[in-house]
């Protein structure tokens, strides 16, 4: 069971879900942030792991929509740990069932594949091999229905942003993704 402190962040993602991503829900002003949440999934035994994932997709918090952001995180703050938060939204919210989406998921499959192209671009830009850290995580992390989604992911070879309408920009923040508009 997700612990109590994480219920207010949790009922944040999922009246946010279907909004456009508030990057606010990353790095709140008080109270636990998404890293915390993610840092607590990631110390939890393996054994305890599949009900908590059960329970992040059951509640539809639709924690991909953040995966973009910590794109952008990891390429600020040139962290790896960011594109493992980044790969860590998307398996939480991955699709329950081999290569079906559940219907109590909320999260749309194209915000999570243009979520994974963001964290793929930016895990290049760190020097990383993008598709053999993407495994490492979802290996360590996920579940069979995470591994298949990352792996049909991983089956187009690289996306350019650019599909998804996004280019590299500089915000007050510092680097980010824009999309062309």
């Amino acid at each position: 069971m997700i612990p109590e402190k994480f219920r207010p962040l949790l009922e944040r993602f999922v009246i946010a879900t279907r909004d456009p991503i508030d990057k606010r829900l990353l790095l709140p002003r008080s109270g636990p942030k998404l890293s915390d949440l993610l840092r607590y999934y990631i110390d939890l035994p393996y054994g305890e792991r599949a009900p908590i994932l059960q329970e992040f997709r059951n509640l539809g918090a639709g924690l991909g929509h953040n995966g973009g952001g910590y794109a952008e995180l990891a390429i600020r703050q040139q962290s790896a740990e960011m594109i493992r938060f980044g790969v860590l939204c998307v398996i939480l919210s991955a699709p329950v069932g081999a290569g079906s989406w559940g219907l109590r998921h909320v999260a749309d499959p194209r915000v999570l594949a243009a979520d994974l192209c963001l964290l793929y671009h930016s895990a290049e830009k760190l020097g990383l091999d993008a598709p053999a850290f993407f495994r490492e995580v979802v290996e360590q992390y996920g579940d069979e229905s995470a591994r298949n989604h990352i792996e049909e992911y991983l089956k187009q070879g690289r996306v350019d942003i650019a599909k998804f309408g996004y280019y590299e920009a500089k915000s007050d923040e510092g680097f980010a993704y824009w999309v062309k508009g």
